[in-house]
């Protein structure tokens, strides 16, 4: 069951390195629009994204109030790209690690204190 799960997550990263190593390493503070995040701090985001839903995942409960969303400056295209490679990894070995209770177990997103949705982990 889980081993599709690892594939699909191993063919979108490799999609998303083709776009991330396309970004203009000297383009990485521009911005789309004044309150826009920069490319560098986008492109950072999509390559964390997988250890970050890896993360979510992780736990029973995420309360979205309590969400951090100050994105770092990425510094390279290189820099981008081991986050990618160090964001799969959490993400493969997060998948890795379930099992099948846990993997159907409930997961559940809320904001200040209310639910929002509940949802299987797998």
């Amino acid at each position: 069951m889980l081993e599709p799960m690892i594939n699909e997550l191993r063919q979108e990263a490799a999609t998303t390195r083709r776009v991330l190593e396309r970004v203009p390493g000297d383009k990485l503070s521009w911005k789309p629009h004044q309150k826009s995040m920069s490319l560098g701090q986008l492109a950072l985001h999509v390559a964390s994204i997988p250890s970050q839903v890896a993360g979510l995942a992780a736990l029973e409960e995420f309360d979205a109030s309590h969400a951090n969303f100050d994105q770092p400056e990425a510094v390279s295209v290189e820099e981008i790209l081991e986050v990618l490679d160090l964001s799969l990894r959490t993400a493969e070995d997060y998948v890795a690690s379930l099992d099948e209770k846990k993997a159907n177990a409930s997961w559940r997103l809320s904001s200040r204190g209310k639910e929002v949705f509940t949802m299987p982990r797998a």
